[in-house]
């Protein structure tokens, strides 16, 4: 699936005991779900129909910036 591939080629970018990842167009935070629990994990989306939080992920709707 290519939201997997796209994951999996960003990870590689994310360094090890990160302690922070904010993702702009999250979409349904698929992505930070791949980052390590123990890092803050946030992201933002204009698509959203509301904020919601999915397992220690942190999403909010809006623009950036």
């Amino acid at each position: 699936m290519l939201r997997d591939w796209r994951a999996k080629t960003a990870r590689q970018y994310i360094p090890a005991g990160i302690s922070s990842v904010l993702d702009i167009g999250c979409y349904d935070g698929h992505l930070l779900s791949q980052v390590p629990e123990a890092a803050l994990r946030v992201g933002i989306d204009a698509r959203l129909g509301a904020h919601k939080a999915i397992a220690g992920i942190k999403i909010y709707k809006g623009n950036f910036p």
